[in-house]
């Protein structure tokens, strides 16, 4: 089933697969601005439950808007909670992959009734954490791309060595694939660029635009339910920040993917796929 939620600054698109039977999965895209299509090894996931996909504001399906004051995370939490309601979701689990994990933060801290459990999957949840992981990541790479890079950080033009340099680290570090998959391809076609550069800024590795003070680090303890981080070993969002975030936490499990980057559902989707069967399960008994 595809459809809207009208809301007072646009309409929400959403779509509803799956088995009936289950308790609901809700998927929070990445980006900002990086609609739901590359999410779609975790269609998967419905055999056994329904599973909610939507774009948020601004980007894919949705209604779009030049209205940046939009653009904020306490917007987007607000928009996943009318879409709970609107749904009439009862009990949900949700997972939120990348800038998603930050709107599942934000509104799992807040104990919404009907909430069984959070999957954190690549999560973007702490910008220090992120630039410390970035710049470490960075000083891997060949000698000559880090300090390309890093001349780039510091005058903000783009070079042909900083090119070369930041298409490795995305190599490495995000995709981590050959050619992009279509769905992931079609993300990028529906990607709210704007919003993205305006949100976080032009590259993955700086925040250097709204979210630059993003930090949820300290309300973690605050979710009391049950949660899975995931992560993939080459991953931008490192195996390292994830067992630091575990452990704020009342109930987390880590799980990494030796052979995975910030897409571990395309990397290793059979693996990635069964450990968030066996998390979900386990929240049925």
């Amino acid at each position: 089933m595809e459809s809207y939620m009208k809301t007072k600054n646009g309409r929400v698109w959403y779509k509803l697969i799956g088995n009936p039977r289950g308790t609901p999965l809700i998927l929070v895209h990445g980006g900002p601005g990086y609609p739901h299509n590359y999410l779609k090894p975790l269609e998967a996931l419905s055999n056994r439950r329904k599973v909610l996909f939507y774009d948020q504001l601004g980007c894919g399906l949705s209604g779009k808007s030049s209205d940046k004051s939009l653009w904020t995370l306490k917007l987007f939490t607000a928009e996943l909670g009318q879409l709970v309601k609107h749904l009439g979701f009862e009990e949900y689990h949700l997972l939120g992959q990348s800038w998603g994990a930050a709107v599942a933060v934000s509104h799992a801290v807040k104990n919404p009734k009907g909430l069984r459990s959070v999957i954190l999957s690549n999560p973007c949840i702490s910008v220090p954490v992120w630039k410390k992981d970035a710049e470490k990541l960075i000083s891997q790479l060949p000698s000559k791309m880090g300090r390309a890079i890093k001349e780039y950080e510091k005058n903000r033009k783009s070079t042909k060595a900083f090119k070369e340099a930041s298409r490795e680290f995305y190599r490495r570090y995000v995709f981590r694939m050959g050619r992009d998959p279509k769905p992931v391809r079609e993300s990028r076609k529906g990607m709210n660029v704007k919003m993205y550069t305006y949100m976080w800024g032009p590259e993955e590795y700086w925040a250097t635009g709204t979210l630059r003070s993003l930090d949820l680090t300290k309300s973690l303890d605050k979710i009391k339910v049950p949660a899975l981080l995931l992560s993939g070993r080459y991953d931008e969002a490192t195996p390292s920040s994830l067992k630091l975030f575990a452990s704020r936490m009342a109930d987390a499990r880590v799980k990494i993917f030796n052979n995975s980057a910030h897409f571990p559902f395309w990397n290793e989707k059979k693996k990635y796929i069964a450990a968030v069967e066996e998390f979900l399960e386990d929240q049925a008994k």
